[in-house]
């Protein structure tokens, strides 16, 4: 049984919309659990209301000396709240999911948003970030509610007794890169991307196993056979005050038209992340073959985005412009842009400070796509900056009901060349990227289920070949399968 509270310091009132907010997480995450598992856990079925008899401030002083968090003086204001009273066992047979209406300091942490066997406990910023469409989360980044509701999942996870994946605790980036499922998956990053997140094999086999999956979940999305093709590269940089990025694309074969006849399309793109792990200043800009937005055929287009970003301006005429991106959470700009085989395609993204944080400015070969506004600096840029070509058929088949099989993925080729960092202290040199990892994703793997329940038949297929200067990207399924 999962119990979810609502605990109000007693300087506090009651407050019905965290309160339907906090019901409404929980049974969305209900929901969600059954469709990785195919069974999901017992919730009640109201909120438990607990009055604290501690105000707020009483709450933050009292913190545990070991640790320097509130967690356990938060479980003892609840004291008085179970029936009878004390009778909070973790992990025995109740997880309590608590939101402690405490607000932390930005500048300190005082433990909440933390889980352990058993409980998991939530402060005043989570109940903040359900309830306010974009959300401030202490200058960190802009986030959207999904982004708490996945936040309980994850911390409901620990509830249920698992812990992170190995090795990202240690900073492993082999196995919990950017460039992994580990990455994405909901009990490391993902949850910053809910619902489009995952639960890795051993975190299911562990929760079946486990005392708390006792009731049958929702019926099972429909099970396709969808290949999966996706190739990237990671690349080392002086990181020094950076300011941006610059790369050139050269089309060497372009899809055939019966990939657009299939409604699919590839995709060469830049990702890069700074400032934390939150995902707040991840970013990517790229090529697309065969564009959609928002339902309108685009054809070939240049794509641009940034995780949370709060605005755009300087758009170019007949491109399109959003700010709420539902991937991103963010601003993206897409524009239409024709290419032939041979073309050179120079894009540079280049920050500058602005009235709200820092304007991100795009430009294809000096001609100006538009700016996307983002309160984040750019000087934390990661150094595992990735440059990365994909067959977006992958994204359809697990979020829609399309299959694919491997033959319907033609090839394209294209170079990446001339890749460089851009950086604002005096003197300093325009700096060459250098190729530092190159491998296929996911490379001939057994059949997996993903998120929604579609059965990903992996495929063999992208390659990168390093050539003068650059990189060769080559997508889709080679004719001879090999």
């Amino acid at each position: 049984m999962v119990q979810v509270v609502y605990a109000i310091p007693a300087d506090k009132a009651f407050n019905e919309e965290y309160n339907e907010a906090i019901l409404d997480a929980s049974q969305q995450m209900r929901t969600w659990y059954g469709h990785e598992l195919g069974r999901t856990f017992a919730l009640a079925e109201t909120v438990l209301r607990c009055d604290m008899p501690f105000t707020e401030e009483v709450v933050l002083q009292d913190r545990d000396r070991d640790k320097g968090t509130v967690f356990r003086a938060v479980v003892r204001g609840m004291h008085d709240c179970t029936d009878p009273p004390g009778q909070i066992t973790f992990g025995q047979k109740t997880v309590w999911v608590v939101y402690a209406d405490v607000l932390e300091p930005c500048s300190s942490s005082y433990g909440l948003g933390q889980g352990g066997m058993g409980i998991a406990i939530m402060g005043a910023r989570d109940l903040l970030g359900l309830t306010i469409p974009r959300y401030d989360d202490c200058g960190v980044g802009v986030f959207r509610p999904e982004r708490w509701v996945g936040g309980m999942g994850h911390e409901l996870g620990h509830g249920f007794g698992l812990p992170h994946p190995p090795g990202c605790d240690e900073g492993d980036e082999e196995r919990c890169g950017n460039h992994t499922q580990t990455y994405w998956s909901l009990m490391w990053l993902g949850y910053a991307s809910w619902p489009n997140t995952f639960l890795l094999q051993a975190e299911k086999n562990s929760l079946l196993a486990g005392p708390f999956m006792i009731d049958e979940g929702p019926p099972p999305v429909p099970s396709w056979t969808p290949s999966m093709l996706y190739t990237t590269h990671q690349v080392a940089a002086d990181m020094e005050r950076i300011v941006g990025f610059e790369a050139t694309w050269i089309p060497e074969k372009n899809p055939p038209e019966s990939l657009h006849e299939k409604d699919l399309a590839h995709y060469y793109a830049f990702q890069f992340n700074y400032g934390n792990d939150s995902k707040a200043g991840a970013g990517y800009f790229g090529l697309l073959t065969d564009a959609d937005y928002r339902d309108t055929e685009v054809g070939q287009a240049l794509n641009f985005s940034i995780w949370n970003s709060v605005a755009y301006d300087s758009v170019r005429e007949g491109a399109f412009a959003e700010t709420d991106n539902r991937e991103s959470g963010g601003a993206r700009i897409m524009a239409p842009v024709e290419w032939e085989e041979g073309d050179s395609l120079t894009v540079r993204m280049e920050a500058s400070e602005h009235p709200d944080g820092y304007a991100y400015r795009l430009t294809l070969n000096g001609d100006l796509i538009g700016r996307i506004i983002h309160t984040q600096s750019p000087q934390e840029f990661y150094y595992d900056t990735v440059f990365f070509g994909e067959d977006l058929h992958w994204w359809r088949t697990i979020n829609h009901d399309e299959i694919h099989e491997c033959k319907d993925f033609e090839r394209s080729v294209m170079q990446l060349v001339n890749v460089r960092t851009l950086h604002d202290r005096e003197g300093a040199e325009v700096r060459d990227m250098v190729l530092l990892d190159k491998f296929v994703s996911w490379e001939r793997q057994p059949p997996e289920v993903s998120a929604s329940g579609h059965l990903l038949r992996y495929c063999w297929g992208p390659t990168v070949e390093e050539i003068e200067g650059g990189v060769r990207l080559l997508l889709g399924y080679p004719p001879d399968g090999n």
